[in-house]
């Protein structure tokens, strides 16, 4: 009896673990509670995995972010005032609010053309990694050519505009930079969706998660943009 409450002890912990323990060996990855010692949960460490297989192993090693946390005191997350995840340059890590696995679904600027759903911590994990490529670039978001494609400006000048977003029971949304509305208007140009007219490190991340997860959505330029960015890296 012993070797069987043993055994099952050990298949119980195994399985407990077997997500995060595949996310480490596959990708260097370490997928941890952010704020306890306990283990991530299973349902959570899974879907983490299975968003991790959309990209090119090399593009998860390139941007150098060993740790993902897991957050359950992140609240209830809004859709214009988002609080589903973010990278910290500081600690090489990202943090994801656990919330955004318990209510997936989102608004209806995330079904693709071809019909296929995808789902808020998708979306999200894929836009913090591309923050965290962003850093290991040297910011590349707020250098040229990036910040010509949507026209953006730090300080406002005559004809620029900036994001503004009301949501009851959350603050203000307000732009960090000011975009050129007349280059968003051209043929091939454009902004994923709202969430990507706060700053260019925004539109920057949020353009590299469209690239792998909604390419359809993904303006002309910004696509060419990166394809020509990562091909020396995937």
């Amino acid at each position: 009896m012993k070797l069987i409450s043993s055994l099952l002890r050990t298949t119980a912990e195994s399985i407990g673990t077997y997500w995060t323990d595949r996310i480490k060996k596959d990708y260097g990855i370490f997928l941890k509670n952010a704020e306890s010692d306990d283990p991530v949960d299973l349902q959570i460490a899974r879907k983490v995995y299975e968003i991790l297989t959309i990209l090119p192993v090399k593009l998860i090693k390139f941007c150098k972010t060993p740790t993902y946390n897991i957050s359950y005191n992140m609240g209830l997350s809004k859709r214009f005032s988002p609080n589903h995840g973010f990278f910290r340059e500081s600690m090489s890590d990202i943090t994801l609010n656990a919330d955004i696995f318990i209510h997936p679904d989102l608004p209806e600027d995330f079904i693709r053309q071809d019909g296929f759903f995808v789902d808020r911590p998708t979306q999200t994990l894929v836009h913090e990694i591309f923050h965290a490529i962003d850093a290991r670039l040297g910011n590349v978001s707020e250098k040229q050519p990036w910040l010509g494609l949507s026209g953006w400006s730090e300080t406002y000048k005559p004809g620029l505009k900036r994001l503004f977003v009301q949501e009851e029971g959350a603050p203000d949304l307000i732009g960090e930079w000011y975009y050129d509305p007349k280059i968003i208007a051209l043929p091939g140009h454009g902004f994923t969706r709202f969430y990507a007219s706060r700053n260019p490190g925004d539109d920057f991340a949020d353009s590299g998660s469209m690239r792998f997860c909604l390419p359809d959505k993904l303006p002309r330029v910004k696509k060419e943009y990166f394809d020509d960015l990562l091909k020396d890296i995937i």
